[in-house]
């Protein structure tokens, strides 16, 4: 088989089904999530099927094919030699001829035994020849009529060596109960069907099939983040992969594209009003506990019918969606101002102080001098937490949340951002905001206070440069130039030497001490 991310255990289990002896008819079922990649084993193993066994008959239905009468048939046996149909009994022939449209047989009913019989018959001659695999993907789709005359002939096999390889999408199930899903391993005796659960993949190899699929590779903040929203599923994961923001903005709301969002609108038509409030409220928090749903007024039957819906479930008193990608398709087809109103409503309960300035940042659309300041204050408390992720979404709100003007603040701001965004992995977006203020500070100490911060990640020697030019530009500062006597007196020993940076140390320390600064002198 072809190498296949992270599916070494469900490859394993495909082998063994296709090479174990086989005495009687068996099954192996594929059981999982829309995209979460049981097509891609269920082909491996078709593909593997054909190197040791005889015959391969298999089928792709699609859901717009359910009503379209044995279509199913007609691709498992579109391959099927003209002699082995001549050898059918006439009428079993020409039931099967008329039902799959072969031949130059005349349009007329078809006697169902007489079809069912002549799959029996011809499944019964191929299965003679070694091990016979039929193969359905996406089982759930397949045409009621094509299963019947299946399951007739495999009811009536006894030591045949034919296997079944299905896989079935468990979340998509057609809502009518009109489904012959179930109905071909129900024939077999149940020691005989096998099933695998396909799960969801790990960060780790999400990060693989990103590199090898789309050639890019995440800072482990955006990597986490897009894990996370696709709950470890490849297809979902590969489709946000392509809309991500490429500047790894924790601010940015996670995009949901066309492709999922099509998938996922359909669950999410005939919610009513309130129904719909109570769901955005979830989706802005996140994992909403029902206490804090009952302090916001969200009467009980909104989240039951939620529940009914199976859009929602409720784990360790909380309320979360069934998938997060039903949270983020339900945020963003939202109104721009529900979603504000909806996170200045959680703002307003909630008790933990970086939750509620989050809260408050995604409800503020216009600059605001206090809340940028809260924002701040939540910020430095993240980083002291050791959650630099969210504080650096909480310093880049706070830093578009400053009125214009405020240069100073917006700077410091901008400081704590990169600074939090390095500590958290993600030195890519450290440097873009590092490069921003740079090129809007204005000459003298707003220049020299962004040059401190573009040296912290940059390597020594660049370093150093960036250094000497923010002593440049802090002349008329006394404090910024005493702490940049004191980075260069660390950073320089590796580019300056070890007596001139014992210079800078004691130059740092002069300005220290005059300026009464303790913290400066103990460093």
């Amino acid at each position: 088989m072809d190498r296949i991310i992270a599916r070494e255990p469900e490859l394993s289990v495909i082998q063994a089904f296709i090479h174990r002896p086989v005495d009687r008819p068996r099954a192996l079922v594929l059981e999982g999530a829309s995209g979460i990649g049981k097509s891609t084993i269920w082909l491996a193993g078709v593909t593997a099927a054909r190197q040791h066994c005889p015959h391969v008959l298999s089928s792709r239905p699609a859901e717009t094919e359910r009503s379209l009468a044995n279509l199913v048939l007609t691709d498992l046996f579109r391959e099927v030699s003209p002699g082995a149909l001549a050898a059918l009994p006439t009428p079993r022939r020409k039931a099967f001829e008329s039902a799959l449209l072969v031949g130059e047989t005349e349009e007329q009913d078809v006697d169902p035994r007489a079809l069912g019989a002549a799959v029996l018959s011809l499944l019964t001659s191929l299965a003679a020849e070694g091990p016979l695999l039929l193969a359905i993907d996406d089982d759930q789709w397949a045409d009621a009529s094509s299963i019947a005359s299946l399951a007739f002939a495999l009811r009536r096999l006894r030591s045949e060596r034919v296997l079944l390889l299905l896989s079935r999408r468990v979340d998509s199930l057609p809502a009518d109960g009109a489904t012959p899903a179930y109905a071909l391993e129900a024939t077999l005796e149940p020691q005989a069907v096998e099933r695998a659960r396909i799960g969801p993949l790990s960060a780790g190899a999400i990060q693989l099939l990103l590199r090898g699929r789309l050639g890019i590779v995440l800072a482990r903040p955006s990597l986490l983040r897009l894990h996370e929203a696709s709950d470890g599923n490849p297809f979902f994961a590969l489709e946000l992969a392509r809309a991500f923001s490429e500047s790894g903005d924790p601010t940015a709301p996670l995009v949901v594209p066309p492709s999922i969002e099509r998938l996922l609108a359909g669950r999410l038509r005939g919610l009513d009003r309130e129904t719909r409030q109570a769901l955005l409220l979830v989706a802005a928090h996140g994992r909403a506990p029902l206490s804090l749903m009952r302090r916001l007024g969200v009467r009980t039957r909104a989240i039951d019918r939620a529940m009914a819906e199976q859009l929602v479930e409720a784990s360790d008193a909380a309320i979360r969606f069934t998938h997060p990608l039903l949270a983020s398709t339900l945020y963003q087809r939202a109104r721009a101002e529900e979603r504000r109103a909806a996170h200045l409503r959680l703002a307003a309960v909630v008790a933990d102080p970086i939750a509620r300035a989050r809260h408050l940042a995604l409800g503020t659309l216009v600059p605001d001098d206090r809340v940028a300041g809260a924002l701040e204050s939540a910020a430095n408390m993240g980083r002291a937490r050791g959650t630099p992720t969210a504080a650096a979404e909480l310093a880049e709100h706070a830093m578009r949340l400053t009125p214009a003007g405020q240069m100073d603040d917006a700077l410091r701001r901008g400081a704590i951002a990169a600074r939090a965004h390095l500590e958290a992995g993600n030195a890519g977006r450290a440097r873009a905001i590092a490069s921003a203020q740079l090129a809007h500070a204005a000459r003298g100490p707003q220049r020299a206070q962004a040059l401190i911060l573009g040296s912290a990640l940059e390597e020594p020697g660049p370093a150093v440069a960036l250094l000497q030019d923010g002593l440049r530009e802090a002349a008329s500062a006394p404090a910024i130039r005493a702490a940049i006597h004191a980075r260069l007196g660390d950073v320089g020993r590796f580019v300056l030497g070890r007596d001139r940076a014992e210079q800078h140390v004691r130059a740092a320390l002069r300005l220290a001490r005059r300026l009464k600064d303790e913290q400066l002198q103990v460093r």
